[in-house]
């Protein structure tokens, strides 16, 4: 298949899609609590970790650097640049999954340090979002080094 207009968009618009199903799906269960005995677990949709992410790396977890990198992205397949869209696209594929660092990082939620929690599993949310980089960065690599390249255009010659 040969990469067109037609081709890029789509393939940004289906990782898009993915993308937003994947901040309405529930994306870990997180454990409150643990060993009290007001311990509970609960689930927590994509956007809730999409926005706790924004303050991430001040707790050391860079895994929401790959949200940006996932638009860089998405804008260098739309013009083009295959090989910048791969790499850029595999960077980000490596910070999802400092995500695991949650299953023994404590998670404050309130302002007191009371409550904590940690993430004890992951759900299909963060699989989708996972699928929403691994999907163009594939498209990428396929683009770049693999799918058929258009003859060049004919010279006109003057008669």
């Amino acid at each position: 298949m040969v990469p067109t207009r037609r081709v890029r968009l789509a393939v940004v618009g289906i990782s898009f899609a993915l993308f937003l199903l994947s901040l309405c799906l529930p994306s870990a269960t997180i454990l409150q609590n643990p060993g009290s005995e007001y311990a509970y677990s609960f689930h927590r949709a994509g956007i809730i970790l999409f926005f706790m992410g924004i303050i991430g790396p001040v707790y050391g977890n860079f895994a929401f650097l790959a949200n940006p990198l996932l638009l860089v992205g998405w804008l260098m397949i739309s013009a083009q640049k295959y090989r910048g869209a791969a790499i850029t696209l595999f960077i980000a594929f490596l910070f999802t999954f400092q995500v695991q660092q949650l299953h023994s990082h404590k998670v404050y939620e309130d302002e007191g340090g009371v409550n904590f929690s940690y993430m004890t599993h992951l759900l299909p949310g963060w699989y989708v979002w996972l699928l929403a980089i691994l999907f163009p960065f594939a498209a990428a690599v396929y683009f770049k080094w693999f799918a058929p390249k258009l003859p060049p255009a004919p010279v006109p010659t003057s008669a």
